[in-house]
């Protein structure tokens, strides 16, 4: 198995021929994926020059995933110290994430606030928040004091969601199916993340409201990094 040293090794030929590898990292939904380089190897530990927007993925998370074309697998690393204004991060405790990315790079906005929906399963309809919205999936927090298991709603359950996207507020009607079901302790609530399949008219309405999210976002990003970077350089100076 790729590991411990090993990882280090090829961290540091990375380092002394100047290839860079991907760190891979999500904001509020939307992927931030920007080459990074290694700049030094240390014991146990890498230092990587970073992309603004990674280096508040990394002080946020406090992890990222690391992607070459020279690596067997992709690796997830922990991040222990993030120099915003230099855009430099130390990481440590790398280890195997397996050889697929999976759904990270797919960009799943969350709504500013929570949007109100139903959902139908079977006969039985509850009330529900969408709080992520992708062009093909949609996350769900039930509301109703049913349980799942009373309703028959696993993996591979077909549902029916109704509701209306900000700032038209125009009617969405979407057929799905359940690909994951999880219920928060001590609640009768669950979070069900569904694949969707929207028609020709709700597929134009998720699309805008998509890239419209999505923007919002990257805008809130920068702010952050903004703030983050004047914070720091306050606190070095006071120091």
């Amino acid at each position: 198995m790729f590991q411990g040293d090993e990882i280090l090794t090829r961290l540091q030929g990375f380092a002394d021929n100047n290839r860079p590898v991907r760190l891979i990292n999500a904001y509020r939904g939307i992927p931030v994926a920007y080459s990074a380089r290694v700049i030094v190897v240390g014991a146990g530990n890498a230092v990587f020059g970073i992309n603004e927007y990674q280096s508040v993925c990394l002080s946020l998370d406090g992890k990222t995933h690391i992607q070459h074309p020279d690596l067997p697998e992709i690796l997830r690393a922990r991040a222990v110290a993030v120099n915003v204004p230099l855009k430099e991060a130390t990481l440590t405790e790398f280890v195997n994430a397996g050889s697929s990315l999976g759904n990270r790079l797919c960009t799943r906005v969350q709504p500013k606030e929570p949007i109100d929906a139903e959902i139908k399963i079977g006969k039985h309809t509850l009330p529900c928040q969408l709080v992520d919205i992708s062009l093909n999936g949609l996350g769900v927090i039930t509301l109703g004091t049913y349980t799942y298991g009373n309703l028959g709603a696993g993996k591979g359950s077909k549902v029916l969601f109704n509701f209306t996207l900000p700032p038209t507020h125009t009617p969405v009607r979407l057929m799905g199916q359940v690909t994951s079901v999880a219920g928060a302790q001590n609640s009768k609530q669950h979070r069900l993340g569904c694949k969707t399949f929207p028609d020709n008219n709700a597929d134009l309405l998720l699309l805008e409201y998509v890239a419209l999210r999505r923007d919002e976002l990257m805008r809130e990003l920068s702010n952050v990094y903004a703030t983050m970077r004047r914070e720091q350089l306050k606190s070095e100076t006071s120091s």
